[in-house]
């Protein structure tokens, strides 16, 4: 019996790192620094607003299923981290054609390999905040 429990244990655990290991996958992180204050109006490529309690990028670009444009978003009471300029000359950036290539494969093939970070600049500070990307949905045409 103590045989039968020992092995139920051992089982359980290897289970339960084996299932934590999925959930977490091997994702890599993306730091994304949306500058849209540096950026001329007629440069911009992001539409960005809230619509409680989401505060959405929309990245015009027509590179998401059917010409859309993807957009990520998270939640407002989602509280970002705050880190000075010398820690984000740290970080390792992308640029926006590479995350227009990450979104447009995920796009494609729907496959989660990425957790994307959204950083932008506040006074002489900047907000890193998680943001999600969404599968694309086809739309249903409505009459």
């Amino acid at each position: 019996m103590k045989k039968l429990l020992l092995i139920l244990v051992v089982t359980f655990i290897f289970s339960k790192d084996q299932l934590l290991a999925q959930k977490s996958g091997n994702l890599d992180t993306v730091y994304y620094l949306v500058d849209t204050l540096n950026t001329p109006i007629h440069d911009r490529m992001w539409d960005v607003g809230l619509e409680n309690p989401i505060y959405y990028y929309s990245l015009h670009c027509n590179c998401y299923p059917e010409n859309t444009n993807p957009t990520f978003g998270y939640n407002v009471k989602q509280i970002g981290k705050t880190i000075t300029k010398s820690e984000l000359v740290k970080m390792k950036t992308i640029n926006l054609k590479q995350l227009i290539d990450i979104v447009t494969q995920f796009g494609i093939d729907r496959n989660r390999k990425y957790v994307f970070y959204f950083i932008e600049a506040v006074n002489e500070k900047y907000i890193i905040n998680q943001v999600v990307l969404p599968e694309y949905r086809k739309r249903v045409p409505t009459n």
